[in-house]
C-alpha cells in the first residue's frame, strides 16, 4: 500500500512500480534477495502485501506478508510540563519519548540546541549544575529535573534532539513547554491614593498619581478594585462616562480610562429641582486671590449655553442669553431653579463661565481670567406613555426551509420613555410552519424576547421546510401599560427553478454539429442548492446530445456554462427537432420543458425589400442568394415554397414562353436567370405599407433542409414615376398584365385612402394621405362608357419577356427600341383613327363587349379608349406584358381601368401592339 516489489535485476514483465500488472519471482530470488520492497509514503510505519505460492500442482492464495518500516530518524516525541514558581519538575519517559520499538533498550542521548530561558536543566546528583546533555537511562532513572529560576515569568520551553552515534541517527529537534504556576507570596501594596479635588457637575480622570496598588507577582491586568458608589457621582470609564461601574484594574488607571463624574442635579421628568450651593459653587476662585482682595471681590457667573430641555431661573427672573449673568451670593441666598420641560430627555445640560469680579465694577465677562465648565442635569424619567407599534404590516417572507433574522425594520415598538431591553415580547401562540430562536441558540424555540435583542438581531425564525405559510401571536409590554396583542404572518416563499434563457438553437444548414450554451438554456434557482440538473424527458427524433464526444441523457448547468454541451444531428432529411427536457435540483424541480432546435438556411436575403403594390418585382440573386450552399454541396439549390405570399402570388416565367405559371418550386438558377417575379396585390385602403412573406424550404444534395423566409414590405407605386408615361417607357404591372394603358398627363387624384401593414399574424393600420396614380379600384368589374367601343389588344410571345428591374425603373434610353416604338406606336394609332373613323360613321349602336377568355386561346382583352390630351393624332401609349397562369388565369388580369368620359370628337380607335425585345 505503501511502496511496491521489485526485482533486483528487473526482467521483463517482472517490474510493478505502479501496481498496473503482478509482480512473479521465485524463492530462488528471495534466497539471494533479488525481491526488493521500496517505500514510496515516509510516514507509515508497517506496510503488507499478498502472493500466490505454487509449486507446480499445488497453490496457496493470498498469503499475507507484513513488513515493518524502521524509521529513518529517531521518533522523539515531547509534552510540555506545568511547574511552581521556583519549583522543580522531573523530565520522566512519558515527558521524553522514543515510541518505536526497533529503538527499544537503545541507549541514546538527549542534547540541548536551546536551553531554557527562565531555569535550567540538572542532574539529581550534581544539584545547582546546569547539562546540556544527558542519557536516555538518567530519564528512565527520574534523575533529570527541570528547576525554574522564581522569576515571575509565567512560560518557558527549551529545545531539544535525540542522538545516537553508534547507529549514525538523530532526531528532529523537538520543543518541550513550560508552563509556571504562580505563587502569591508578593504582599499587595498601595503606592498613591490622594484625595481628588473635581469641579461641580464635571468629569475628572483619575491618574495613577490619584490611585495606584502595586503587586510583585501579579500584572497591572489582575489587581482589580472594588468600591462603595460615591453619593455624589460616580466611577466610569471615559468611553462611557454616562455609565457607572463598581470595579475597575490597576491597568485601565494606568491607560487613563477611569473618570469620576460629579453628580450635579437630578430631576424628574417635567419637574423642577433648586440648584442651590451644595450643587453650584465656585467660592474657592477667590482663594487665588491675595488675603487682603477676596473682601472686594465676588464670584459672578455667565451662563454662555442655556439648557436644550428646560429652563433656569434665579428668583423670579429667567436666565436668558440677554441677561445670563449671576452671582455666587445670590446662588448662597436664593438659589438657581431648573425646570424640565416634560420632553423624553435624560440629561440636559448648560455651560457657564466663572471669575471673581471686584465688588466696585460692573459684572463683566473679562477676555481672560475666567473659567468655562459644563453643569449636567439627570431627568428621571417617568413613564407615562404606553409602547407604540412602529412596524407597519407584521409580515415576513422566508424562503422555504431557510432560516432569517427578525430584526428591527420587520418588528419595531417604541416607547419614548422605555428603553428597549424593557419593551418585553412574549409569544402567546406560536408559529405553526417553524419557531423562533436566539442567534446563540438556533435549535432551541425561544417565547420570550425584548426589542434590544430585535435590534441586535438576535432573533432568528427556523422555517422547518413546509410549503405552507403560517402566524403566531405575540404579545408586547413596557411592564407598567396595557400589553398590544398582534398576529404576524409567515410567508413562505417556495424553492424554485427559473428558466431564464430558452432560446431556440439554430444549426448552420451543412453542418451536425452545433454547441449548446448557456445562451441558449439558462437557469436559476433561489434554494441552497445551487446545482441545476436537467434531464432529457423525451429522445432526440432527429439526433442527440454529446459530452466529450459521449452521448448523454442528462447534463449540468455547468456543462452550459463551460460550452461542454452540443447537438449532434444524425437524420439529414429534417428540418428541426425538438429537445424536451426537465430541470432538478435536490430542492425543487421544473417540468415540461421545451427547447427548439432549427436548421438554419445557407442563403443570403435581402433585407428591407421593397415591392411597389400592383408592380411585378423581378427576384434576383441580390434577394435570394443560395450560392454558398451550392458551391459547398455542388447543386443547383431548390426551393419548395410552403406558405405563398398573402396579398400576392409568387409566379415563375416559363423559358421562351408566355406562360406565367404559379411557383411552388424553383432552383437557384431560375432566381439568377430572373424567371421569378413576385406579384403584390394588396388593398392599401388607408395604409402605408403591408408587410408580407413567404416561406420556403431550401434542400440540396447531402445536406439537411432548412426552413427559410423572404420578408418584403409591400409600398404604393411611385408617384413621380407612374404621373406622366410616354411610348418610349414602358410599365410592368401585376394587375393588369396584358392591358393596354394609355396615360394621362393630368395625373388621376383620389381622396387620401388607408393601407393595411401586415405582418406575420397582425395587421397595423396606418393612414397614407397622397394620389393614387391609379385611380379608384374596387372589386367589382368596372364600367366602361357604351359610347366607347372596345379596344383589342393582340400579345405575341415576345411580349411577356420581363426585364430585370422593369417593374420600378423606366428603360434605358439607349436601346434602339425606343426609338423604334414611339414610330410604331405612331403608325399604328393612324390606322386605329382610320378603322374608328369608318365604324363611327356606320352607326353608333354597337354593344359594349364582354370580354370571353379561354386559357389555351391566344387572349384579345378589351380595354375602353381613353381621351389623350395632347394630340388626336400623337397618343401615348402603355404595354403591359401577358402572365398567364399555367391552370386559371389570375383575378383580376383583365379587370379593364375606368377612364374620363372620351370627347365626343375622339374616334374610336383598335391598337394592336406590337411586340418588343429585351
Amino acid at each position: 500500500m505503501h511502496g511496491y516489489l521489485q526485482k533486483s535485476v528487473p526482467e521483463e514483465g517482472s517490474l510493478n512500480p505502479d501496481g498496473k500488472f503482478p509482480l512473479s519471482f521465485t524463492q530462488q530470488d528471495v534466497d539471494s534477495g533479488n525481491i526488493l520492497y521500496v517505500q514510496t509514503a515516509p510516514a507509515p510505519k508497517q506496510d503488507h502485501f499478498f502472493l500466490d505460492v505454487i509449486n507446480g500442482s499445488q497453490m496457496m492464495s493470498e498469503v499475507e506478508i507484513m513488513l515493518d518500516i524502521v524509521p529513518k530518524l529517531i521518533p522523539l516525541e515531547v509534552q510540555n510540563i506545568t511547574v511552581q514558581k521556583g519549583g522543580s519538575k522531573a523530565l520522566l519517559e512519558d515527558y521524553l519519548k522514543i515510541p518505536s520499538k526497533y529503538f527499544e533498550g537503545l541507549d541514546c542521548e538527549f542534547v540541548l540546541l536551546e536551553p531554557p530561558k527562565h531555569g535550567y536543566v540538572e542532574s539529581s546528583h550534581f544539584l545547582r549544575a546546569k547539562l546540556m546533555k544527558f542519557t536516555r537511562k538518567q530519564v528512565e532513572n527520574e534523575s533529570i529535573f527541570y528547576v525554574h529560576d522564581g522569576s515571575e515569568t509565567l512560560l518557558d520551553n527549551f529545545t531539544i534532539f535525540a542522538n545516537n552515534s553508534e547507529l549514525g541517527k538523530q532526531s528532529l529537534p523537538q520543543t518541550l513547554f513550560v508552563t509556571v504556576e504562580s505563587i502569591n507570596d508578593e504582599a499587595l501594596e498601595i503606592t498613591a491614593n490622594k484625595i481628588v479635588q473635581v469641579w461641580v457637575n464635571s468629569v475628572t480622570e483619575i491618574t495613577r498619581g490619584d490611585l495606584c496598588a502595586e503587586d510583585g507577582d501579579s500584572s497591572q491586568q489582575d489587581l482589580v478594585y472594588w468600591i462603595t458608589p460615591p453619593s455624589n457621582g460616580h466611577l466610569a470609564l471615559k468611553s462611557s462616562p454616562g455609565k457607572s461601574i463598581q470595579n475597575f484594574t490597576q491597568a485601565q488607571i494606568n491607560k487613563g480610562q477611569v473618570v469620576f463624574a460629579h453628580a450635579g442635579a437630578t430631576v424628574k421628568e417635567g419637574d423642577k429641582v433648586l440648584i442651590d450651593q451644595s450643587k453650584l459653587d465656585a467660592s474657592n476662585l477667590l482663594f487665588k486671590l491675595s488675603k487682603y482682595q477676596r473682601s472686594s471681590y465676588e464670584v459672578w457667573f455667565q451662563v454662555t449655553s442655556l439648557p436644550h430641555y428646560g429652563t433656569i431661573m434665579v428668583g423670579e427672573r429667567n436666565i436668558t442669553k440677554e441677561k445670563p449673568n449671576f452671582s455666587q451670593y445670590i446662588i448662597n441666598k436664593f438659589g438657581m431653579t431648573y425646570l424640565h420641560d416634560d420632553s423624553e430627555s435624560l440629561t440636559d445640560s448648560f455651560s457657564f463661565a466663572v471669575w471673581p469680579n471686584e465688588k466696585s465694577k460692573s459684572a463683566t465677562k473679562p477676555e481672560a481670567g475666567f473659567l468655562e465648565e459644563l453643569f449636567n442635569i439627570t431627568i428621571t424619567p417617568v413613564n407615562d406613555q404606553a409602547p407604540e407599534l412602529k412596524t407597519k404590516g407584521l409580515r415576513l417572507q422566508v424562503l422555504q426551509g431557510s432560516r432569517l433574522v427578525v430584526g428591527p425594520e420587520i418588528l419595531k415598538v417604541e416607547d419614548p420613555d422605555s428603553p428597549p431591553n424593557e419593551i418585553r415580547y412574549m409569544i402567546i401562540h406560536n408559529p405553526n410552519n417553524g419557531f423562533l430562536a436566539m442567534v446563540n441558540h438556533s435549535d432551541v424555540p425561544c417565547h420570550q424576547f425584548t426589542q434590544a435583542d430585535i435590534d441586535s438581531c438576535q432573533v432568528w425564525f427556523i422555517q422547518d421546510g413546509s410549503p405552507s405559510s403560517g402566524v403566531f401571536y405575540f404579545r408586547v409590554t413596557d411592564g407598567k401599560h396595557r400589553p398590544l396583542y398582534k398576529l404576524f404572518h409567515l410567508d413562505v416563499i417556495p424553492i424554485s427553478i427559473t428558466l431564464v434563457n430558452l432560446t431556440e438553437l439554430l444549426l448552420p444548414q451543412g453542418q451536425t454539429i452545433v454547441p449548446v450554451t448557456n445562451a441558449h438554456l439558462s437557469a436559476v434557482t433561489n434554494g441552497r442548492s445551487s446545482q441545476i440538473i436537467y434531464r432529457i424527458a423525451s429522445p432526440l427524433q432527429h439526433g442527440h446530445l454529446l459530452i466529450e464526444n459521449q452521448v448523454v441523457t442528462s447534463f449540468a448547468q455547468e456543462d452550459l456554462d463551460s460550452g461542454k454541451l452540443s447537438y449532434h444531428m444524425i437524420n439529414l432529411t429534417a428540418s428541426e427537432d425538438q429537445l424536451q427536457f426537465s430541470m432538478f435540483t435536490s430542492e425543487s424541480n421544473l417540468t415540461g420543458q421545451t427547447l427548439g432546435i432549427k436548421v438554419q438556411p445557407l442563403l443570403r436575403v435581402m433585407s428591407n425589400l421593397k415591392v411597389a403594390n400592383r408592380v411585378a418585382h423581378q427576384l434576383r440573386r441580390k434577394d435570394l442568394d443560395a450560392s454558398e450552399l451550392a458551391n459547398m454541396t455542388d447543386s443547383d439549390p431548390e426551393y419548395e415554397v410552403t406558405e405563398p405570399p398573402v396579398h400576392g402570388r409568387l409566379v415563375r416565367r416559363v423559358v421562351h414562353s408566355t406562360v406565367m405559371e404559379d411557383a411552388t418550386v424553383f432552383m437557384q438558377k431560375d432566381v439568377d436567370q430572373g424567371l421569378l417575379v413576385l406579384d403584390a396585390h394588396a388593398n392599401l385602403t388607408g395604409t402605408d405599407v403591408l408587410n408580407d412573406s413567404f416561406t420556403f424550404l431550401l434542400r440540396t444534395d447531402h445536406v439537411q433542409p432548412a426552413i427559410g423566409y423572404l420578408l418584403f414590405t409591400i409600398v404604393p407605386p411611385d408617384l413621380l414615376l407612374l404621373q406622366t408615361f410616354t411610348s418610349d417607357v414602358p410599365l410592368v404591372t401585376g394587375e393588369d398584365l396584358g392591358t393596354s394603358v394609355f396615360s394621362q398627363k393630368k395625373p388621376v387624384v383620389s381622396s387620401g385612402f388607408t393601407m393595411q401593414m401586415e405582418t406575420r399574424g397582425k395587421l397595423t393600420q396606418t393612414r397614407w394621405q397622397a394620389a393614387d396614380p391609379w385611380g379608384q379600384r374596387s372589386g367589382a368589374e368596372p364600367h366602361v362608357d357604351g359610347t366607347s367601343s372596345p379596344m383589342g389588344v393582340i400579345w405575341p410571345p415576345a411580349a411577356t419577356k420581363v426585364s430585370p428591374g422593369a417593374s420600378t425603373q423606366p428603360r434605358d434610353s439607349s436601346y434602339p427600341l425606343m426609338v423604334i416604338i414611339p414610330l410604331a406606336a405612331v403608325f399604328l394609332l393612324l390606322i386605329v383613327i382610320s378603322v374608328t373613323l369608318c365604324i363611327w360613321l356606320l352607326g353608333q349602336k354597337a354593344e359594349k363587349a364582354k370580354p370571353r377568355i379561354n386559357p389555351r386561346t391566344n387572349l384579345e382583352p378589351t380595354t375602353p379608349s381613353c381621351k389623350p390630351e395632347r394630340s388626336i393624332t400623337v397618343p401615348s401609349v402603355t404595354v403591359m406584358p401577358l402572365i398567364k397562369s399555367s391552370r386559371n388565369p389570375p383575378a383580376g388580369l383583365f379587370r379593364a381601368l375606368q377612364y374620363e368620359q372620351m370627347d365626343p370628337t375622339m374616334v374610336k380607335q383598335i391598337v394592336k401592339c406590337a411586340p418588343w425585345e429585351t
